[in-house]
């Protein structure tokens, strides 16, 4: 059986990634998700992905516990190891990362260890919905060339 070509990452990858300092407090990093439309930011060291902090991890970590989000920062929050997945691994590998740490943004590595930018969970399941509309338009055109070509009798 013959495999269909996969695509990688690195295929799929946002190369605009908000990020911030470890050292970012919590409303630091609101604001910036605030100014730049996204729902989490990548923290960052010498440009190497620490973790992530999300919209979900200020409101659990600072508001449900009435906790003043200028005094806890991105290095208080993010998990301990990073989820994250290099850009030329297969989208399908990404999202068994995805699966296996409960997440739905991962971090995307370059080839020198340093951020190459993020893959977001919608960002794949636009990917793989092209891919089955295109199976979709393969059997509707078999069908219509089908009726073409062998009119009913």
């Amino acid at each position: 059986m013959r495999r269909t070509q996969s695509m990688l990452v690195r295929d799929v990858v946002n190369r605009n990634v908000t990020t911030v300092s470890p050292d970012a407090t919590l409303a630091q990093c609101a604001r910036r998700m605030r100014d730049d439309h996204v729902g989490s930011v990548v923290v960052i060291e010498n440009n190497r992905p620490l973790g992530v902090v999300t919209d979900r991890d200020i409101v659990l970590e600072a508001v449900a516990q009435s906790i003043d989000a200028t005094t806890v920062t991105a290095r208080e929050v993010i998990a301990r190891s990073l989820a994250s997945v290099a850009e030329d691994e297969d989208i399908v590998d990404a999202l068994a990362h995805m699966r296996e740490h409960g997440v739905r943004r991962l971090p995307v590595i370059g080839a020198g260890g340093g951020l190459a930018g993020i893959v977001a969970l919608d960002d794949l399941l636009a990917v793989l919905a092209e891919q089955f509309t295109a199976a979709v338009d393969v059997y509707a055109a078999e069908r219509t060339r089908e009726g073409e070509t062998r009119p009913a009798r």
